[in-house]
């Protein structure tokens, strides 16, 4: 960091090793000659002047200068040159090494032939860092722990869904949904109950009336189902006090996630041993501090190896970057220079100019970059990093600092480092995960920033909130273009269903309504049709609008109907996965706008905020803009806002939710496992591809990166499953299928990363176990938003009320239903008393105390350390203030560590022990 140029390898040569170069003679005739031309024809001269072809060779102290490109006027004519005029100054083609580059890649990518994706057990994965190691055992645990829901409780929950038959002439996913379970007194479908299912279009009023006759239903005796004998009130009550059981199981998984994160990383952190091992982070060091000052303070603890300077380089890394591109650009227009002279006796001129416009353009660069070098003797340090001979000297340095911001301020002078500067000195992160063109970038900064940031992705949520809320506007003006004749019209003059409400046409009159329809004559009678004209089109539309492809054929007049239904249903899943993947692009851009210092703190940040966006988008804005809401409704009448927003119709988990709701969200979980397979197994094609098409590389750096993997990113990675993982448990209890389609996820993403990492990719960037942490920490909450989706879903269906209710629960229920009434009474119209006795009934009262439970139990796991450490915290402070009234720290000598007793070590060896004395930052 003190010479930026050797840490980026800056070369002093101003090109790549194809640029001949001729004493003598001059290097850029045909320029030259160009130049000539351009005079003797009248064009203006300071126009050539501008582009740097005359007075080549002129400048002070012999300094070449680079040409860019003419002028259009200087090119009307095309220009050619001999071929062997141009091997003559650049020399003659050579094909690149494939030797070279293969050894390039057996150098960068060494991990290849090390492991074997099948043998290769996680805890190997230590090497690539404490980051990558925890991510692999999340994938694996996850996929473990989904593969038990699946079975227990998801395929008992879908099993006595499908058993339910309330929704049994629909398709697909809607009879493995609860919506299909029913009433608990009756075994009948939705067609055989005297009501209208509403269909998409339908009005909100319907849906309150099932609502209502769902929860009246909780007194009547229940009936044992068709297909598998069991009681349905007993079935029901069994499923929630098994999900209930399950998440306990989950919660108490996520408790292990956290313990076993804390362990792994300490068992990596003590047999894995870095530079940062023997490293501290010095910040708000003076700008002009020097090496030697730094090195005869901190030798107060024990001998330093190294100090380095990370200095202001924000603009050096950029033009270090550019600089790197336009040598990879130069040596490929020389290589199509040349190549061309081998092909051809006369090469066009364009290819020269090519070729001086990058030359020129990496002489600004470099003049730029030594500039800046030039300038870096200056005051603008931006903080050190200390490196001691072992981990003794390091720790006692830390232990030696003030343990609060507050203390730190108030340090004895004699202690500041100039007598002035209260250092702030913590542990290194690792060298490869620093970002150090943002050091430069202070707190105050950086607060701002994230301040921007955080209102660009409340505007990106609204976005995406108008763009889910977009599709149900969308699928209602569909469905209002394919209505049907009236139900009741139908009912009376067709025979179109069986006994149990199954829509069904007997065969005798599906010739009779189909000619009924198209000619008005009934085949067997010669006669005029009646009012059976309307049967053929009752059935048909209802049928494809049901998903009822078997009918397709006979229905061929209505293609349309389906054409609709099925676009309406695809039109939600397409929303919501091109959302998520916007947002995936957009988070990680605003991230990087934020500056952090460590790429393990923007990789938290990106995780952060994809997660809470794509959780919003993906489960609560589909759920919202789907929703009944009369009030908002009003607020926003007569403007064209309203065709857009709020126009949903259901205001619970009615049947018909899960299939125009809850079928979109289970097909866009399932899309989205596809997608990501898809975008992992992309890069690894490519590869495959660029690996086979090497031989027409033009440059060495062309076939180099033929070779070259990608790099592993675990940021977007983890945001997504925790995304999943959320909205899975979200939905999960009216929708089990989640659990199956959470299962494969995890597990084909174990499989595929692990073969991502060890065989494609590039060796990874050793991220720290923050991320990692915090994904773990999360994870407990998901189970408190299921019980709360469960309670709310399970007790759609009415049973009766549950003895857990007794006492003094119910009338707790019914002041706390009346204090938030007001958010519900303008869409179920529900009261209070009616709100409370559902919540007390025998397949919900468990969960509400489940969630009571869980939620106690998270905040003191969460919390305890938190009050152990405050509270220890308080009394050094207090013991401080007695033994020491001026606030200072005291020294800790190399002879002696904090306690003036134990020796601080952690056994590992010192850095000449390693057979290493590199600084931090050359390390």
């Amino acid at each position: 960091m003190e010479n930026f140029s050797q840490h980026y390898g800056e070369e002093e040569d101003t090109g790549p090793a194809p640029l001949a170069q001729h004493a003598g003679r001059d290097p850029y005739p045909h320029a030259h000659a160009r130049a000539e031309t351009s005079k003797k024809n009248g064009e203006d001269e300071e126009l050539v002047k501008h582009h740097g072809l005359l007075g080549v060779g002129a400048a002070e102290g012999g300094k070449k200068q680079f040409f860019s490109k003419l002028s259009e006027k200087a090119f009307k004519r095309q220009q050619y040159v001999t071929a062997d005029s141009v091997q003559d100054v650049y020399g003659r083609w050579v094909a690149p090494d494939d030797a070279e580059a293969k050894l390039r890649y057996h150098e960068r990518h060494a991990h290849h032939q090390v492991h074997d994706v099948k043998l290769a057990k996680v805890g190997d994965f230590k090497e690539f860092g404490a980051g990558h190691m925890l991510y692999f055992y999340f994938l694996k645990y996850c996929a473990i722990i989904f593969a038990i829901l699946a079975i227990c409780p998801g395929a008992v929950q879908i099993t006595m869904n499908a058993a339910g038959g309330f929704l049994s002439s629909f398709a697909d996913f809607d009879t493995l949904t609860l919506g299909n379970f029913g009433l608990q007194s009756s075994n009948v479908n939705a067609a055989n109950l005297n009501i209208t299912l509403p269909s998409s279009n339908a009005g909100a009023d319907a849906e309150i009336m099932i609502l209502k006759l769902f929860l009246a239903d909780a007194e009547n005796p229940s009936v044992k189902m068709d297909t598998i004998h069991f009681d349905k009130r007993s079935s029901i009550i069994t499923m929630t006090a098994l999900d209930l059981a399950m998440t306990v199981v989950f919660f108490g998984f996520c408790i292990f996630l956290i313990w076993n994160t804390k362990r792994l990383t300490k068992l990596a952190d003590e047999h894995t041993v870095t530079i940062a091992d023997y490293a501290v982070r010095v910040q708000f060091v003076p700008k002009d501090v020097t090496k030697e000052e730094l090195k005869a303070y901190f030798e107060e603890w024990g001998p330093v190896v190294q100090v380095d300077l990370a200095r202001r380089c924000s603009e050096l890394v950029t033009l270090v970057e550019d600089r790197q591109k336009i040598l990879h650009a130069l040596d490929l227009a020389i290589a199509k220079l040349q190549r061309e002279a081998e092909k051809v006796p006369m090469v066009k001129e364009d290819f020269e100019m090519s070729v001086l416009d990058y030359k020129y353009d990496l002489s600004l660069v470099n003049e730029a970059i030594k500039a800046i070098q030039l300038g870096q003797q200056g005051e603008d340090v931006v903080e050190a990093y200390i490196t001691f001979v072992d981990d003794t000297s390091r720790n006692r340095c830390i232990e030696a600092q003030p343990k609060s911001w507050a203390k730190r301020m108030l340090m004895d002078k004699s202690l500041r480092f100039r007598q002035m500067h209260a250092l702030l000195i913590t542990r290194a992160p690792e060298p490869t995960d620093i970002k150090f063109e943002n050091l430069q970038v202070m707190a105050p900064e950086r607060v701002f920033r994230r301040t921007i940031t955080l209102l660009l992705k409340v505007l990106l949520i609204a976005a995406g909130f108008t763009a889910v809320s977009m599709a149900p506007a969308i699928r209602r003006s569909l469905g209002a273009t394919t209505s049907k004749p009236d139900e009741e019209a139908c009912d009376d003059a067709c025979d179109w269903k069986t006994p149990g409400g199954d829509l069904q046409l007997p065969s005798e009159k599906r010739d009779v309504y189909k000619s009924c329809f198209e000619d008005g004559i009934d085949p067997d009678t010669g006669l005029a049709c009646g009012d059976e004209r309307i049967c053929y089109e009752c059935f048909c539309k209802t049928a494809l609008q049901q998903s009822m492809y078997e009918e397709r054929s006979y229905c061929n007049r209505f293609q349309n109907v389906l054409l609709v239904a099925t676009a309406a249903q695809a039109l939600s899943v397409v929303v919501i996965v091109t959302v998520n993947l916007t947002v995936k692009l957009l988070i990680q851009w605003l991230s990087r706008l934020e500056k952090h210092h460590t790429r393990s703190k923007e990789t938290r940040s990106i995780t952060w905020a994809l997660f809470t966006t794509q959780v919003l988008n993906f489960a609560v804005s589909i759920v919202v803009a789907n929703a009944y809401l009369p009030r908002a409704q009003e607020a926003m009448e007569g403007s064209r806002a309203r065709l857009i927003f709020f126009g949903g119709i259901y205001s619970d988990l009615t049947p018909n939710w899960y299939r125009d709701v809850g079928k979109p969200i289970m097909v866009s979980h399932l899309v989205g496992i596809v997608v990501r397979i898809t975008l992992i197994g992309i890069p690894i094609l490519l590869r495959f591809i660029k690996v086979k098409r090497r031989t027409k590389a033009l440059t060495q750096a062309q076939m180099n990166a033929a070779y070259m993997g990608h790099e592993f990113q675990i940021a977007i990675r983890y945001g997504e499953h925790l995304t999943a993982i959320f909205v899975c448990w979200i939905f999960s209890s009216g929708i089990p299928l989640m659990y199956w389609s959470c299962a494969i996820s995890f597990a084909l993403h174990f499989w595929v990363e692990k073969y991502e990492l060890l065989k494609v990719c590039s060796y990874p960037i050793n991220y720290s176990s923050d991320l990692a942490k915090f994904v773990a920490s999360t994870l407990p909450i998901s189970t408190i938003l299921h019980l709360l989706g469960a309670c709310w879903a399970y007790s759609v269906i009415g049973v009766p009320r549950s003895p857990l209710a007794g006492g003094g629960a119910r009338p707790v229920l019914e002041t706390v239903a009346l204090a938030f009434r007001g958010l519900w009474k303008h869409t179920t119209g529900l009261t209070a008393k009616q709100a409370a006795d559902r919540v007390a009934q025998n397949n919900s009262m468990h969960l509400l105390y489940g969630i009571l439970v869980l939620v106690f139990v998270l905040i003191a796991f969460q919390s305890w350390r938190k009050w152990l450490e405050w509270a220890d915290w308080c009394l050094m402070c207090s013991r401080d203030l007695v033994k020491d009234p001026k606030h200072t720290v005291k020294r800790i000598r190399p002879n002696s560590d904090a306690s003036g007793s134990e020796d601080i070590s952690s056994g590992r060896p010192s850095v000449t022990a390693m057979g290493s004395a590199k600084g931090f930052l050359e390390e």
